[in-house]
């Protein structure tokens, strides 16, 4: 499965939130460029700021091991993880 595959399939997890608006992929895999030190990375829009169990949920639902986890503050919050089972490693803005 290509890093493209894995990320539309992670932006359906992401989808289940009804606070969620928009999801676009950055990075190379967007651009058809990634190799193999490339990870996935999703930007988010949100209809409301999510809490930390909106963001929580679904790195829990792919199995995820939690990288960073940066706070609420000036209207912007990230996170990054690896899913175990693909041992991918994605970036969430």
């Amino acid at each position: 499965m290509t890093l493209f595959e894995q990320a539309r399939k992670l932006a359906e997890v992401y989808k289940a939130s009804p606070k969620l608006e928009v999801i676009f992929l950055g990075g190379s895999v967007s651009r058809g460029w990634e190799d193999q030190f490339s990870d996935v990375e999703l930007f988010l829009i949100w209809n409301e700021p999510p809490d930390d169990q909106d963001r929580l949920n679904p790195i829990n639902q792919v199995e995820g091991e939690i990288l960073n986890f940066h706070p609420y503050e000036d209207q912007e919050w990230s996170e990054s993880f690896l899913e175990i089972r693909q041992n991918l490693k994605l970036a969430v803005f």
